[in-house]
């Protein structure tokens, strides 16, 4: 038998095309790009989580001197 080796460019879908023999290899890096796509994202969720916590922060200290300044009225309703 005759084996020739081809050469293929590795731009647009025929870099993805995975043989046989790379199966493993590319599977492992499917996984480390997974992973590191997730990090990334909890990256991120974590920053906007932070920035909720500190709008919150904010909000309870505008309430609390809000409800300082100004006597509850209306309704009296026996909070215990």
């Amino acid at each position: 038998m005759n084996h020739q080796l081809r050469q293929i460019p590795l731009t647009g879908s025929s870099f993805n095309r995975v043989g046989p023999s790379e199966g493993l290899t590319s599977a492992s890096v499917a996984a480390w790009r997974q992973q590191k796509w997730q990090q990334e994202l909890e990256k991120e969720w974590e920053g906007r989580l932070g920035v909720l916590q500190q709008c919150i922060g904010e909000l309870f200290v505008k309430i609390n001197s809000f409800e300082a300044v100004q006597p509850r009225t209306g309704s009296s309703v026996n909070r215990t």
